[in-house]
């Protein structure tokens, strides 16, 4: 018996291996606001915050947008992966982690006993085993975006 469904926009950090996420009902481009802004608050004031991201439509929408052009002093860079892709996301190789570890035998009877759950376990994850991964595919994806994100440092050089 299905008692709702809860919904997890995560992000994960490439340098520390931590995970960003909240849980919510909806998946839409506001809760994806939601995301960024808890993003910002997580980021030191003047460092780009790069995201890699599904070309989805809730990614691309006008409410995102406008979002973003409310916060110029917060510079946020989507780079999207290609089409069918997502198996290149980092973020996708981690849900496979709470999938396995977390949901897999889980009972969870409602959406706040989802949202503890997955909350819980984004906070032991991120204490004890969060770590940097190295990715062995799609390397030529991620060695064309470190390229990119190391010419405006060879550009102020």
């Amino acid at each position: 018996m299905r008692n709702g469904t809860a919904d997890l926009l995560a992000a994960f950090s490439v340098r520390d291996g931590q995970v960003t996420g909240i849980v919510r009902r909806q998946h839409r481009s506001r809760e994806f606001c939601e995301l960024l802004g808890l993003l910002d608050r997580q980021t030191p004031f003047g460092q780009t915050v790069h995201l890699i991201l599904d070309p989805v439509s809730l990614h691309r929408s006008a409410e995102v947008a406008v979002w973003l052009a409310y916060r110029p002093w917060r510079p946020f860079v989507f780079h999207w992966l290609p089409t069918h892709a997502s198996w290149l996301s980092f973020v996708e190789a981690w849900f496979a982690i709470l999938s396995k570890k977390c949901l897999k035998r889980a009972e969870l009877p409602d959406v706040d006993a989802a949202e503890r759950a997955l909350t819980d376990f984004i906070a032991t994850y991120n204490a004890h085993q969060a770590h940097p991964f190295t990715w062995r595919k799609g390397v030529r994806f991620y060695q064309r975006l470190k390229d990119k994100l190391a010419a405006p440092a060879q550009e102020a050089a």
